[in-house]
């Protein structure tokens, strides 16, 4: 979810190593706001904790000594994955049967969706790069091969979203499809991402930093450009697609031009993506919400794209980051649209 070319910056400070974590965060904050310098080799990164300089320990990344009174602790703002790994370790996605033939699956922090029918299936997003393992062992765990996918549908072309569309079409020769207006962007003719300077403006928000050393970890700035995007094969508004769980795609801009979300009648529920939201790890509110302003493109859009998923029958909300939600999708749109206010 950060825009390439990728922008890594580097934030000092200096406190005390027996600071509480507060003020520490608090250097954080203003070093990311005073001082941005360029990105010197870490030895280790992990967000929100000290890391060490190779080039000069007990130096400024300029190369002034540090007082031995004040020990420096260097703070990444974003931090560069480990050299020949392609994001954040694999970790097991989390599977959960929501409805018949139908499963959410949470990953490391974003989700996807597995619609099952026989032997087919349907895959709604892919999640970061990183979570490819996981992508996999969720197939696995619903019984489904790889092979099985008849096509791949993206909500939209983040790379929290995207992260192994490509993997799948070049590998299995999986189809792709998006939004019209998101083929484009699925192709990376251009990126709508947030950027590492909005990252920093946001790096006093609770979680920001910590979120950002993830989706550096996970792939956030990998080339996960998928080759021949294709847009949905509808001839119209409301038409349901000719796949397993015959998802309904529903044009939900705002977020970025081309964001879908799905409904599927027959149980009841909408696959919102990023439109509508349950939780993030940048937001201190829980339930339904919008995503923090800096990750949409065009806010207004999105915030009018709210009343579109009201308009959805559903008691079961899929979102693209958060837990399942429960009750009347309208309820939950709403819920949004009055905390975006």
């Amino acid at each position: 979810m950060l825009h390439r070319p990728v922008v890594v910056a580097y934030a000092y400070g200096v406190v005390h190593r027996s600071a509480p974590t507060g003020a520490k965060d608090a250097v954080i904050v203003a070093a990311s706001l005073v001082t941005v310098v360029p990105l010197y080799e870490l030895s280790a990164a992990v967000g929100g904790d000290a890391v060490a300089v190779r080039n000069a320990p007990g130096r400024t990344p300029e190369g002034r000594t540090a007082s031995p009174a004040h020990p420096l602790i260097c703070f990444p703002v974003l931090v560069r994955p480990a050299r020949g790994t392609t994001g954040e370790a694999a970790m097991k996605a989390t599977v959960r049967q929501v409805a018949d033939g139908t499963f959410l699956v949470h990953g490391t922090s974003t989700n996807w969706v597995i619609l099952t029918e026989g032997d087919a299936v349907t895959l709604i997003d892919t999640g970061y790069p990183g979570d490819r393992a996981g992508l996999l062992g969720s197939l696995a765990e619903v019984g489904a091969a790889p092979e099985a996918v008849a096509a791949v549908l993206i909500t939209h072309a983040h790379n929290d979203h995207l992260g192994s569309a490509e993997f799948l079409s070049a590998t299995h020769g999986i189809p792709v499809y998006t939004h019209k207006e998101e083929v484009p962007h699925a192709r990376r003719d251009f990126l709508h991402q947030v950027t590492a300077a909005r990252v920093l403006r946001n790096g006093w928000r609770p979680g920001v930093l910590p979120w950002a050393a993830h989706a550096l970890r996970a792939g956030g700035t990998a080339n996960v450009a998928v080759t021949s995007p294709q847009p949905f094969p509808v001839s119209g508004d409301g038409e349901p697609l000719d796949l397993p769980g015959r998802p309904v795609p529903v044009h939900t801009p705002g977020h970025t031009a081309g964001h879908s979300a799905f409904h599927l009648p027959h149980v009841g529920a909408v696959v919102s993506g990023d439109a509508l939201v349950s939780g993030h790890p940048v937001s201190r509110v829980q339930g339904p919400q919008m995503l923090t302003d800096m990750f949409h493109r065009e806010r207004a859009r999105a915030v009018r794209s709210l009343d579109v998923l009201a308009e959805l029958d559903g008691d079961l909300l899929l979102p693209g980051h958060g837990p399942l939600h429960r009750g009347p999708v309208r309820d939950a749109a709403l819920l949004a649209r009055e905390r975006a206010q």
